[in-house]
């Protein structure tokens, strides 16, 4: 009887915890099914705020307009604008061997002009003659140009078509080379009729300082000159090491080189490229923009501490550009002579035409920006011969630390600090008109 009531228990027993295991199992199926019902929620969420997003994202940026104009000498120079009809324009003109491009990298992120446009500005970036790429590429000439047809031809035609197109005052934003030939336009210059030299006119002055609405020039120089001169010294001084551009200073062969620079039509910068090691074509580019990327010449066009590879490489395979034989000797020019003057190579001028010099024709608004660690432009010296030469009343000048040259537009924090200062100076100037002007309003 004993043995019976054990065998019942244990029956009993071994029936409850089946029962128990059983119930532990659905238990641990019903939160194993609820788990993979949860994740495959948010997968769908996390698809549908993409897909939202980027439907977002398209809709607010669309895809470039382009639009042209005609110079006074016959070329055609070919715009891409993110087009918001009745709102501010604002022109944004790239530099020396670059194209338009450079202002509008394809990495996300890395494109002032659609920044602009997200925070609602009609956006117009033109390719200076010579320069784009594609159905975006501006009308090549036949002879040779230099530094002055851009600011005396290009720019007129540049500011007069937004100014047509849109009937109000734009903003001009020039980076390197696109900041010096709005200096040289806003001076009223043009090519005299009979000797063909650059002379200047203050009342062409007054007009055109008046037909834009400000000027923001980033890395823009004013004069090929530094601080110190380099010497063996210097080089041991790391405060100073910024301070002068000492490739261009110490580069032998320089005059040889201005002289064969005159002579080429058109430096096939991009044709160099492709022999590079760190040509597009090449699989193994990004390794060897890592290691070049940090040495010269890439070291005085960019501070490589604020670039990536992937930035460095986009930077080469976007926006670099062919440029003018005659543009080039101007600048070595400019370089040998500490100077900023009219094209002078191979011509026998008493005094060339300054820009430097004539800087306080200059009183539209105006924002310089540089770079603390720029090896081209010295931003003391563009300080002292820029900011304090220029007669504006409205005028900020902002050194940036921690900057390079190129890394102003296009490097790592650029899009979290100098875009920003860019847009609130544009913002706090919006909305103030002259007599007689439109409003714009967003």
């Amino acid at each position: 009887m004993k043995g019976q009531n054990q065998k019942r228990f244990l029956w009993i027993s071994s029936a409850w915890l089946r029962k128990q295991e059983e119930a532990s199992q659905k238990i641990r199926l019903f939160f194993f099914l609820r788990r993979k019902e949860m994740k495959a929620k948010e997968r769908i969420i996390l698809v549908l705020s993409f897909v939202f997003f980027a439907s977002f994202l398209f809709a607010q940026v669309p895809s470039p307009k382009r639009e042209y104009t005609y110079t006074k000498d016959g070329v055609r120079l070919v715009f891409f604008r993110y087009a918001r009809l009745g709102q501010q324009p604002v022109i944004l003109v790239h530099g020396l061997a670059q194209n338009g491009m450079h202002f509008d990298l394809p990495v996300p992120g890395y494109s002032l002009a659609k920044y602009l446009y997200a925070h609602g500005f009609d956006v117009w970036v033109p390719n200076l003659r010579g320069h784009g790429r594609g159905r975006f590429a501006s009308e090549t000439p036949k002879k040779s140009w230099t530094v002055d047809d851009f600011a005396i031809y290009d720019v007129p035609a540049i500011v007069n078509k937004v100014y047509q197109a849109t009937g109000k005052r734009p903003f001009y934003i020039g980076f390197s080379m696109g900041g010096m030939i709005a200096y040289m336009y806003l001076q009223g210059v043009y090519y005299h009729p009979k000797t063909e030299r650059v002379v200047s006119s203050f009342a062409l002055a007054l007009k055109r300082n008046e037909k834009i609405k400000g000027l923001i020039t980033i890395a823009s120089p004013v004069t090929m000159s530094w601080k110190k001169t380099p010497g063996l010294i210097s080089l041991l001084q790391k405060e100073a090491y910024y301070d002068y551009n000492l490739v261009l200073d110490r580069m032998p062969g320089r005059r040889i080189s201005m002289y064969s620079f005159s002579a080429i039509q058109q430096v096939p910068l991009r044709k160099w490229l492709n022999w590079s090691p760190v040509s597009p074509c090449r699989p193994a580019r990004l390794l060897w923009i890592r290691f070049l990327g940090k040495r010269f010449p890439f070291s005085f066009i960019w501070y490589s501490p604020n670039m990536t590879p992937r930035l460095m490489d986009a930077a080469l395979r976007y926006t670099l550009d062919n440029v003018s034989g005659k543009v080039l000797a101007q600048f070595t020019h400019w370089c040998i002579y500490r100077t900023f003057c009219e094209y002078s190579v191979g011509r026998n001028l008493k005094e060339a035409y300054s820009y430097a010099r004539g800087m306080y024709k200059i009183f539209c608004p105006l924002f310089i920006i540089a770079g603390d660690r720029d090896k081209l432009v010295c931003d003391d010296v563009l300080y002292q011969k820029g900011f304090l030469q220029v007669s504006s009343i409205d005028k900020t000048f902002r050194s940036f630390q921690g900057f390079g040259h190129l890394d102003l537009c296009l490097g790592v924090r650029a899009p979290k600090v100098v875009y920003p200062a860019i847009l609130r100076w544009l913002n706090q100037r919006r909305h103030i008109s002259r007599p007689g002007e439109e409003i714009s309003l967003p």
